[in-house]
């Protein structure tokens, strides 16, 4: 703002420039659903990944005629267009479910920011199961992210306690792969699921999975897997990266999509999460065995 003339004025501090973007998260989880970019609202973006998801999830998850359909439910606030469209999705395909938000939030207050035990502590107390229909019953659980995986691991414990037959991840994006510095609050790379994941591998598996979004795949399958196992949860299910880009497609050179890529939009992101990247690569253990063991 000019002060003098009281007129809007752009300056750009670097003289190469950084083309202003909006980060994969403002569409995915941020934003307010009634926000629209560009003509498309996110409620209307996150129903259409729940739409993309149902199509894999189908697959994985075989309703059996002779047991109570599965149950479809959102994380609080967040993640209920992602599962309405997971749940439309089903139906079109004459998978029977049923609709319902089992997991309830007891405060607003986000956990994803803070110091592991503290943030343990408040998922603990955040979260409850509050249908207790789930006995017997298979629950697919809908959420935009599946960032540290310790909401998810809380979440699945407190379903599997409940009574829960088996809990099944749906999640609204593409592994997290990269730390992020420009408002998500994520530091380093070793505290995301992917990395925890990937280090459990042996060496001859990691080198696919370090293709990050062009991994094949079978190298997300053993990704998910891992994850799925580590959380206890009986599958995850992530939304493909050329799935994002297809439903994206229009507004992708204005969407920061680093977190999945670790392709960061500034140079100084990219030389931060270089040295984070070389740092955790030479802490690779040789036999992810013998570390466990020991």
């Amino acid at each position: 703002m000019d002060a003098k003339s009281g007129r809007s004025v752009d300056h750009i501090l670097n003289s190469r420039g950084c083309k202003a973007k909006l980060c994969a998260y403002e569409t995915l989880y941020l934003g307010s659903p009634n926000t629209s970019v560009e003509g498309h609202s996110h409620r209307q973006t996150r129903h259409n990944i729940g739409l993309a998801l149902g199509r894999i999830v189908a697959e994985r998850v075989q309703a059996d005629p002779l047991l109570m359909p599965p149950i479809v439910s959102s994380m609080p606030k967040t993640g209920g267009p992602y599962a309405d469209g997971l749940f439309d999705s089903l139906a079109e395909q004459g998978v029977l479910a049923e609709r319902s938000d089992v997991v309830a939030a007891q405060f607003l207050e986000r956990t994803l920011l803070g110091r592991p035990k503290a943030r343990q502590s408040r998922i603990a107390q955040k979260y409850l199961v509050s249908d207790s229909a789930v006995a017997k019953r298979t629950i697919i659980v809908v959420d935009e992210a599946l960032i540290r995986g310790d909401t998810s691991q809380a979440v699945t414990m407190m379903l599997l306690a409940a009574g829960a037959e088996a809990v099944h991840w749906a999640i609204g994006s593409p592994p997290i792969v990269a730390p992020h510095y420009y408002g998500m609050g994520i530091d380093t790379l070793d505290e995301l699921a992917f990395w925890q994941a990937l280090k459990r591998l042996p060496p001859e598996l990691r080198a696919q999975s370090l293709r990050f979004h062009r991994m094949d795949p079978p190298a997300l399958k053993i990704i998910e897997s891992n994850i799925a196992t580590a959380i206890q949860a009986a599958t995850i299910t992530y939304l493909p990266f050329r799935a994002l880009v297809s439903i994206l497609a229009n507004r992708l050179e204005g969407i920061d999509l680093s977190p999945f890529t670790l392709e960061m939009p500034t140079p100084a992101g990219r030389q931060r999460a270089d040295r984070n990247l070389k740092a955790l690569l030479a802490a690779l253990p040789v036999n992810p065995r013998l570390r466990s063991a020991s």
